[in-house]
């Protein structure tokens, strides 16, 4: 990166790309939306696609990005969720073109968290 502008096509500084990052994170509690769904970390397989993605759909309010990879026994899980702002990073969006990506996104583990 230039150290001038981050985030694509945001136009913020460092500092004010992070600030509004952590202010649309504050609004976003993962753990809590999935388990409203009856999603949680204890390593059974759920639907990555009509389970995790639309649980989180619902609670958010918008489309997030999933991404899948594979544990070291060959087990799709869900590695990264991906919730998206908008340009100024005041509000949170759909997000623009980001397909579930990885491995077996059907069919996916939720292992553990690092979300919170």
């Amino acid at each position: 990166m230039n150290g001038k502008t981050y985030g694509t096509c945001s136009g913020l500084n460092q500092h004010a790309y992070f600030e509004a990052a952590l202010r649309l994170k504050s609004q976003v509690n993962l753990l809590k939306i999935l388990d409203n769904a009856g999603i949680q970390a204890n390593g059974r397989f759920y639907d990555a696609g009509m389970g995790v993605e639309e649980a989180i759909r619902m609670g958010v309010g918008y489309m997030p990005g999933l991404w899948c990879n594979e544990d070291k026994t060959g087990n799709s899980q869900l590695y990264q969720v991906v919730v998206c702002g908008d340009i100024k990073g005041t509000r949170i969006i759909d997000c623009p073109g980001i397909p579930m990506r990885g491995s077996a996104v059907n069919q996916s583990s939720f292992l553990h968290s690092k979300f919170n």
